[in-house]
């Protein structure tokens, strides 16, 4: 089996700023490097002042007639446009690479892919819509999700970070190279004989920490109440919050 010398990393926003996807990309890149691996990264969101502008005119807008949305720059046809862009130039630019890898399920080269493409994420839009919105998707949704379809169909591999989301994406697509990573990477890259005394050191252990920025808001206040039910028993139980004041970009 031939070696894996580079690759190439697609990422929404800087692999190396904290804020880009709750740190994944950074972990991941550093990984890969821990491996001998040469990793060229790309950011496919370089231009935060159309984000901004655009959020705050046409995506007003759409806000005020659908008060629910999710839709935002990010899921636009604007941003998918110029990410395209930068798509096809970071391939003519690394053409020895020898897989594009995507930190996102929302972008991909698609049918002009010269070399495998892989997707990974926490789960796909439409997803993130039913089952945790319970709701059927509005129209501007809709066009982002069947994008996001077409992307994870074409892919040569997609992986999730959960395996609720695998049965499910099994059932949508016809795609079905589809696997869990099952487990986080948000964090340092240990070998398994470093690892192997994690389970007993966390099973032992009476601290709580919760990271996360607003949007996450709705499970912090579940874990408050049951850290003050729980604290009833163990007087010795602490929980650390640990915030943002301004959204991780989506992944």
């Amino acid at each position: 089996m031939k070696s894996i010398k580079e690759l190439t990393v697609y990422t929404n926003g800087p692999a190396s700023d904290y804020r880009t996807w709750s740190n994944v990309p950074f972990f991941f890149c550093e990984a890969l490097r821990s491996h001998g691996v040469k990793v060229n990264q790309v950011d496919i969101n370089p231009y935060p002042l159309v984000e901004k502008f655009y959020n705050r005119t046409f995506r007003l807008v759409w806000k005020l007639l659908h008060r629910n949305t999710t839709y935002t720059y990010f899921r636009s046809s604007l941003r998918h446009m110029i990410a395209n862009i930068l798509i096809r130039s970071a391939i003519r630019r690394y053409p020895i690479s020898q897989a594009d890898i995507f930190l996102t399920y929302s972008f991909s080269p698609g049918d002009r892919s010269v070399r495998p493409v892989v997707l990974l994420s926490d789960w796909p839009y439409g997803y993130s819509i039913e089952y945790f919105r319970d709701r059927s998707p509005d129209l501007l949704e809709a066009k982002s999700i069947a994008r996001e379809d077409c992307h994870i169909e074409e892919a040569d591999m997609v992986i999730t970070l959960f395996q609720s989301a695998v049965e499910i994406m099994k059932q949508r697509y016809r795609n079905k190279n589809i696997h869990c990573l099952g487990q986080a990477i948000n964090a340092p890259f240990v070998s398994i004989h470093e690892s192997t005394t994690l389970p007993e050191i966390k099973a032992m252990s009476f601290n709580l920490l919760f990271i996360g920025d607003a949007k996450y808001v709705e499970g912090l206040r579940v874990l408050i109440l049951a850290y003050m039910l729980l604290k009833e028993s163990f007087p010795e139980l602490t929980l650390t919050i640990i915030g943002h004041d301004t959204a991780y970009l989506e992944p």
